[in-house]
């Protein structure tokens, strides 16, 4: 099976976005948003995240899993990431560029559900210089709005924050919490973070003994 396929279907009926700013309207929405396939596989879309969901997780008091599965929920593993010609966007999150928002910001379409249907609308993203930048902004949300203060802290309970996020109105979607648990306990995610894991060990091995890393 297209384990792609799957994940990027729920991600357009999950792809949410009434996030603590919400959107502006098409109209103020920035124009030339596009996607940029992020990673071909979810092995490469966990080793392109992991590090920064781990150091995520520690700052926030949850399961490092549940972050990488939101960020693949929220970009159909990787598939479908806001990007500008510029290069900015690594907006993983689907965190929306409200008003206040002084940073980059990207206009493209979502799908919202309004009274239980899917509709297509227009919408500006927050959009940053680096995935990093991108992690860091999704922590300084999650810290600082009180909409999510029952999301942080629940140590490795993964449901207790799926459902707190979709408590506290992260996303649109009703089953937003379900789908999240769905990819947390899959074996896609636990294969690709188990290949992550064991792919960084001889890495990390090297820098704590001081050898030099391989050249790639």
């Amino acid at each position: 099976a297209d384990v792609f396929a799957a994940a990027a279907a729920e991600a357009v009926t999950a792809a949410s976005q009434s996030r603590a700013d919400p959107g502006r309207s098409a109209a103020e929405a920035s124009a030339g948003g596009a996607a940029r396939r992020f990673a071909d596989s979810p092995e490469e879309f966990v080793r392109k995240v992991l590090p920064h969901a781990r150091a995520a997780a520690a700052e926030l008091g949850v399961p490092p899993a549940a972050i990488v599965a939101q960020a693949a929920l929220e970009t159909g593993w990787g598939r479908h990431v806001p990007a500008g010609a510029d290069g900015t966007g690594h907006n993983l999150f689907g965190i929306k560029a409200g008003a206040r928002w002084a940073g980059a910001r990207l206009g493209r379409a979502t799908v919202e559900i309004e009274n239980g249907l899917p509709v297509r609308t227009q919408a500006a993203f927050r959009a940053y210089e680096s995935v990093a930048a991108g992690f860091r902004d999704y922590v300084a949300l999650l810290r600082t709005s009180e909409r999510y203060a029952a999301a942080r802290g629940v140590g490795d309970d993964a449901a207790r924050f799926a459902q707190a996020l979709q408590a506290g109105g992260y996303a649109t979607d009703p089953q937003y919490a379900r789908k999240l648990l769905q990819i947390v306990n899959g074996s896609t995610l636990r294969d690709a973070m188990a290949a992550a894991s064991t792919a960084a060990a001889p890495a990390q091995l090297a820098l704590n003994s001081g050898a030099p890393l391989p050249i790639t």
